[in-house]
């Protein structure tokens, strides 16, 4: 099969004046998704997603399809290997990668589509799936503020019992707000915290030795991507798990993290990473260190929807136990996102604690039109060969 067209879609909402929420870095305004299709002779068509700032990704998809149409679909990932090595001076780009990452998802679902099988079994899944465990992305900044991260715990899907709660905004607050978590949980309950990314290093001690006693199950992105030495630094005495991943992508810089022993805990978003191929690296990478394996994801339904058939996929971290230690999870942002919810004719749902995509080949999607031209704000662009 030879790619034929690649098209991009730019999707987008606001969140409303009731829906006001926030990260320790910012209030979120406005969310973005791009939809990334690919077109093959045969007329078969995948559909992916792309992360990042849908304009800026609109110009990178562009770069990806003069590479690669015409090209048949098996020669992709050779073919952008080439091209990354050939243009080093840019194309290991994070918006690029994320790019090709809408791509490569796109592919693996029109291979599944052309062979009538769905995705995870590509990728080396059982036919019938593995059990997949969402854990709660909740606890976001809110303009009520202890009392709206109360409000956000009470109101978690039935059945959630891993909940990762918004910190960042200095210690003593983070501690108030992991204390209140830890109270409205219960003590069984898995409990996360996340500062993404807005300290340094001597703060984000601090924070830690603030909550340590709130049984946390990981800190996530405590410090910047590219501040190495301080994940380093803070893995040698933060007393808890670390986890980071969400911002990096391509095997090198997920080699760096793991092979510096900077965190536990490593999170390939599949929209950012590089695709399937990528992050399944990524996770060969992280057991040959003995680190876990847990999917970002905080995507539209199609970005949902592919990282479930991959965590699928990879191997538990103790492969060869019948009593694995932790499920298989994935992240599940609760906050408001019709393009999660609405998106797709069948979105993945959360029952009795698990969740599953729909069944059907390749991804198993189909995109509800309504909603995509309710939420277009960038039309659809095709590059054809």
């Amino acid at each position: 099969m030879k790619i034929t067209s690649i098209s991009h879609i730019g999707l987008g909402y606001t969140p409303g004046s009731q829906e006001r929420y926030g990260s320790a870095q910012a209030e979120i305004n406005s969310r973005q998704f791009s939809v990334v299709m690919v077109e093959t002779d045969t007329g078969v068509r995948g559909i992916g997603e792309a992360r990042g700032p849908v304009s800026l990704v609109r110009a990178a998809v562009e770069f990806v399809s003069g590479a690669i149409l015409g090209h048949d679909v098996d020669e992709c990932p050779h073919i952008w290997a080439r091209t990354v090595s050939g243009s080093y001076h840019f194309a290991g780009d994070r918006l690029l990668t994320a790019a090709y990452s809408g791509v490569d998802i796109a592919i693996h679902d029109l291979i599944g589509r052309s062979r009538g099988v769905p995705v995870h079994m590509l990728l080396g899944a059982p036919a019938a799936g593995r059990e997949v465990v969402p854990y709660a992305t909740s606890g976001w900044f809110t303009p009520d503020g202890l009392a709206g991260l109360e409000r956000q715990l009470q109101e978690l899907p039935d059945g959630m019992a891993a909940v990762k709660v918004k910190i960042g905004r200095g210690p003593v607050d983070d501690e108030a707000r992991m204390g209140l978590a830890r109270d409205v949980l219960g003590p069984d309950a898995v409990l996360m915290a996340d500062a993404n990314a807005n300290y340094t290093a001597d703060l984000a001690l601090a924070s830690m030795t603030r909550i340590r006693d709130c049984d946390i199950e990981w800190y996530e992105e405590p410090v910047p991507p590219w501040d190495l030495a301080g994940y380093r630094w803070l893995h040698d005495r933060a007393g808890m798990a670390l986890a980071a991943g969400e911002a990096h992508a391509g095997r090198s810089e997920f080699a760096t993290l793991i092979g510096a022993n900077a965190v536990d805990v490593v999170q390939p978003n599949l929209c950012a990473c590089g695709g399937f191929a990528a992050a399944s690296s990524v996770a060969d990478l992280a057991h040959a260190a003995n680190r876990r394996v847990v999917p970002a994801v905080w995507d539209s339904g199609i970005g949902l929807t592919a990282a479930l058939h991959w965590v699928q996929s990879i191997s538990p971290e103790a492969a060869s136990s019948s009593y694995p230690p932790r499920p298989r999870w994935i992240e599940y942002d609760v906050s408001p996102n019709p393009l999660r919810d609405e998106l797709l004719i069948r979105p993945p749902r959360i029952v009795n604690g698990r969740i599953m995509p729909a069944e059907g080949p390749g991804l198993g999607l189909e995109l509800n039109r309504d909603v995509v031209q309710r939420y277009t704000f960038l039309p659809q662009q095709t590059w054809s060969s």
